[in-house]
């Protein structure tokens, strides 16, 4: 019994390092983000702030290439999420993730087009929050969150 109870801790500590990878990356850009947003700030920092300067359009530039890591969280735990559990060849293993994940976001779209009103989904309607649709990687699919990458990810590792 207690070969397989070390068995089950050795796996949800994989589990757990795997998870770590891409969380790892939330702390830089999450303060990249916020330090961009207060720099365009022009009640903390004047006319150097407003929009049009040069000032604003470059941190408007960093801003955006902060939020990458939020807006492509599912995209980066599909591909991190193999790596921390692959023993062999995790490079393919993480190509393999991705590769399975972005056909999962293109059949679910698919099936969205033909049967989305048979399930209550409203395909017409633009992704956003309340709406049950995400746009991942320019795909309009359902929203599943991270448990969708993360389901994908555990399933092709």
């Amino acid at each position: 019994m207690s070969i397989k109870k070390d068995r089950v801790m050795q796996e949800l500590q994989r589990f757990g390092g795997a998870m770590y990878t891409p969380v790892i990356l939330f702390a830089f850009f999450g303060l990249t983000v916020a330090i961009s947003i207060v720099c365009k700030n022009t009640m903390l920092l004047g006319s150097i702030a407003d929009k049009g300067t040069v000032w604003y359009d470059f941190w408007f530039v960093v801003e955006q290439g902060a939020w990458t890591v939020f807006a492509q969280m599912p995209i980066l735990f599909a591909i991190a999420v193999p790596i921390g559990f692959a023993k062999k060849e995790p490079a393919r293993c993480a190509m393999e993730s991705f590769v399975i994940y972005m056909c999962f976001n293109y059949f679910i779209s698919a099936f969205l087009t033909l049967h989305g009103s048979f399930f209550g989904v409203d395909y017409s309607q633009a992704a956003g929050a309340g709406t049950g649709l995400a746009m991942i990687a320019n795909i309009k699919t359902l929203d599943m969150g991270m448990l969708g990458a993360i389901f994908i990810a555990c399933c092709s590792s």
